[in-house]
């Protein structure tokens, strides 16, 4: 999800320099239950992965094949790209894995 012009927009980000506002939880065709990366989210959630990413490593999101997930930023290159969560376990490419959110920072 991301804020262009300060319209929320629940869609793929435009591009990787595109600071992410936050990640769907739940989505219908009527509602979308989103969490903020600034804060207000108490507790862990799970994320999907597009590249392998082991625990206490920070995550970034990342857009391999046009689909947004999230890659290990010590694993992978995330120069240019938002860091914004803490993997809390390890995972494979295409699982969930526990992670806590924190506020977007852009990776040097």
């Amino acid at each position: 999800m991301s804020l262009p012009n300060s319209v929320p927009v629940v869609e793929p980000l435009p591009d990787p320099d595109t600071k992410p506002f936050g990640i769907i939880i739940h989505a219908d065709q009527e509602r979308a239950s989103i969490a903020p990366l600034t804060g207000g989210l108490s507790g862990t959630v799970l994320l999907k992965l597009q590249t392998a990413a082991y625990a206490g490593n920070e995550l970034y999101v990342d857009q391999t094949g046009g689909i947004n997930g999230f890659a290990d930023a010590f694993e992978e290159s995330p120069s240019g790209n938002y860091l914004c969560a803490l993997a809390l376990e390890s995972g494979v490419q295409g699982e969930l894995i526990e992670a806590v959110l924190f506020r977007p920072v852009l990776a040097p």
